[in-house]
């Protein structure tokens, strides 16, 4: 299995691609020599993390994005940042998925285009985060993205879409190395106000936005210099995929989108996301639909699907791995051992052979406690109490030494006194003799007293780190209870804010002929007529069948007409005009009058 980088307590697996803060990257935080789980972890880059007053903006605006809990506006779980080094790391939650950026490319590169709809769907949706997003206030003004390329959109596999980033860029200085950075990352991408280094403003996203249409739509990057006539630049546009209709007043509806996101004059740019969604619907007939969801994902799906299934092999054994052992020794504990040993090497040639193995014994079982504790997730704290321990175990061991010492000294006086010691008579031989044997009774006992001490020492020591054992295990598993509760809470109560969210129904919402409860009904209406020309051009064709898709507004009328297919012109404007007319009973979903998109076919001989 593959060998991965360690930085900062972090398995790193693999590089994924840049984005305007830095280079991402996929991790996890090292748990007992495993990742405990995938992360995305980001590598500032150094003219951001080293510059003290630009990085100072970002932590903060980081931290605040964090703080409003807006689930869509990706922000990191923790900064990593040491004093006065010019590295900082940024920890997220892993998304499964792609940047829109790769989105792009492997949607070319396969041949499977985003079609018309789901890239203005696509746009609206992304509209919707920057408006919810703009409920975070700086500096006493609504916040914007201000630097939306496609590596700063993020959609996972369930069609989910996230903006990475979001509100840094505005709150920047443009130093030369930031500016100079940018440019020579992104090129054309960039803002015009960012290339003449004037402040960024909510108009910029849609500056971007307006970017990434055209960049679906057209196959091409747009690019501008000064000078050049920015209306003559849409005089030649081509599309590299099929619009839903060719009519003139269409095309001309779409150029002045373009006009209207890609000016490099922000004050003639749509003013506000409001008037750039209203622009969609009523001119290409997109509303904020809640399938965007399901069809994104169904998009993700088809395009990855041969992947899916290998990534998550890969992301199992990435999980697996487990770092090499560390080494038993360190250089302290080293020196620590060899001091102890040379000293018990000392005592060899004492009378203490039965002590001191077990002395031996106890710097033992204290040097595997000290490489146990090395091994543990608190590796600071665990090493100042070891030092502690062992130095208790070396000044303990001095004073038993000492101890001993004198004790052993004064039996060899006390023996050598009596030996000496004169006896001229039986008697006193004898007496001499007993006060011999009573010495070395005392002596024996003494030292069988010493070896219980011990053991009872050894048994307390023993005890003692069992309860430390203990203790850090319920403490541990408590936190990580109370990790697991607060994350299922918070899981619970964004899909309980999720649900009332989709449940929520406001009179003159757009809402899916499925999920209604009432179905419009048709009140008012004559069928089409057909001029006796129209009727003569056609006269004998039996089976001319013509789909449409109408659109039913709250008061029954019908605000839009969507033919379907390529029947004739003239038909077809025939049809949309009768459409147009007729009068329903409206749709309704909780009792409250609701718009709704309806299929209405005709039949039409002659």
């Amino acid at each position: 299995m593959s060998e991965y980088k360690v930085v900062s307590n972090y398995l790193v697996f693999e590089e994924l691609n840049s984005d305007s803060i830095g280079v991402n990257f996929r991790a996890g935080e090292i748990q007992n020599r495993k990742a405990s789980k995938h992360q995305l972890l980001t590598e500032v880059y150094p003219f951001i993390a080293g510059n003290p007053d630009i990085w100072k903006r970002v932590n903060i605006l980081l931290d605040g994005i964090r703080k409003s809990n807006i689930p869509n506006l990706y922000s990191p779980e923790k900064i990593i940042k040491e004093e006065g080094s010019a590295k900082a790391l940024l920890i997220y939650p892993l998304i499964k998925g792609r940047t829109f950026e790769k989105v792009l490319e492997d949607s070319m590169a396969k041949d499977l285009p985003i079609n018309f709809d789901l890239a203005f769907s696509i746009a609206i949706a992304i509209a919707d985060l920057i408006d919810t997003g703009s409920s975070i206030v700086v500096s006493g003004q609504k916040s914007f993205h201000g630097f939306l390329t496609p590596d700063n959109i993020l959609i996972d596999y369930d069609g989910k879409i996230y903006l990475k980033n979001y509100g840094i860029f505005p709150y920047l200085n443009k130093t030369d190395e930031l500016f100079n950075g940018m440019v020579g990352k992104y090129g054309a991408w960039v803002a015009p106000e960012f290339l003449r280094k004037e402040k960024l403003l909510p108009q910029s996203d849609i500056y971007h936005l307006g970017y990434i249409i055209y960049r679906i739509l057209t196959g091409e990057y747009f690019s501008y210099s000064n000078g050049e006539n920015f209306d003559v630049k849409f005089s030649n546009i081509r599309f590299n995929q099929q619009l839903p209709s060719s009519d003139i007043d269409f095309i001309t509806n779409l150029i002045n989108f373009f006009k209207r996101t890609l000016n490099p004059d922000p004050t003639k740019r749509f003013i506000n996301m409001k008037e750039f969604k209203d622009y969609i619907a009523q001119y290409f007939h997109i509303e904020e639909l809640s399938s965007v969801t399901f069809n994104l994902a169904y998009f993700m799906n088809s395009l990855y699907l041969e992947t899916m299934e290998e990534e998550n092999n890969r992301f199992k054994k990435e999980l697996a791995y487990s770092l090499p052992e560390p080494k038993k020794d360190s250089a302290a504990d080293s020196h620590l051992a060899e001091s102890i040993l040379a000293g018990l090497e000392e005592q060899k040639s004492s009378k203490l052979k039965i002590i001191i193995p077990l002395l031996a014994v106890i710097v033992i079982v204290a040097l595997v406690a000290v490489f146990f504790i090395n091994q543990t997730q608190k590796a600071a704290k665990e090493k100042e109490q070891q030092i502690q321990t062992i130095k208790e175990m070396e000044d303990r061991l001095a004073v038993f030494q000492k101890q001993q010492e004198d004790a052993q000294k004064q039996y060899q006086d006390q023996l050598k006194t009596l030996e000496t010691k004169k006896a001229t008579t039986e008697e006193e031989q004898k007496t001499k003799e007993e006060e011999i044997k009573k010495l070395k009774e005392w002596r024996q006992q003494q030292e069988q007293k010493e070896l219980e001490r011990i053991k009872a020492e050894q048994d307390a020591l023993r005890r003692q780190q069992e309860l430390a054992d203990q203790k850090k295990k319920e403490e541990d598993d408590a936190e990580l209870k109370k990790k697991q509760d607060e994350e299922k809470k918070k899981t619970e109560d964004e899909a309980r804010r999720l649900e009332e969210e989709r449940n929520k129904v406001t009179e003159g919402q757009v809402v899916s002929l499925s999920d209604i409860d009432e179905q419009p009904v048709k009140i008012k209406g004559a069928e089409p007529v057909f001029p006796p020309f129209v009727r003569n051009k056609y006269a004998g064709n039996k089976g001319i069948n013509i789909l449409s898709n109408i659109q039913i507004d709250e008061t029954g009328a019908v605000i839009n007409v969507r033919i379907l297919g390529t029947p004739p012109e003239d038909l077809a404007n025939i049809i949309t005009k009768t459409l147009k007319k007729w009068q329903y009973k409206p749709a309704t979903k909780k009792n409250i009058k609701v718009k709704v998109w309806m299929p209405v076919s005709f039949k039409i001989a002659f």
